[in-house]
């Protein structure tokens, strides 16, 4: 994974986290969390790219 999907990627969970007014961030989440993180959002980029295809 490159440094801009990471980037994006934490750009994301922290607006997440954010619009719930967590007490959570990426810094006192544990590396099992974020991995979690991490793989929810590249299966949501897979579908997102699927449906991109599909409308061409």
């Amino acid at each position: 994974m490159g440094k801009h999907q990471r980037d994006l990627i934490n750009l994301m969970v922290k607006n997440v986290l954010k619009k719930h007014q967590a007490d959570l961030n990426l810094d006192n989440i544990s590396s099992e969390q974020k991995r979690e993180i991490r793989a929810m959002v590249e299966n949501i980029q897979a579908e997102v790219e699927q449906f991109l295809d599909k409308k061409k």
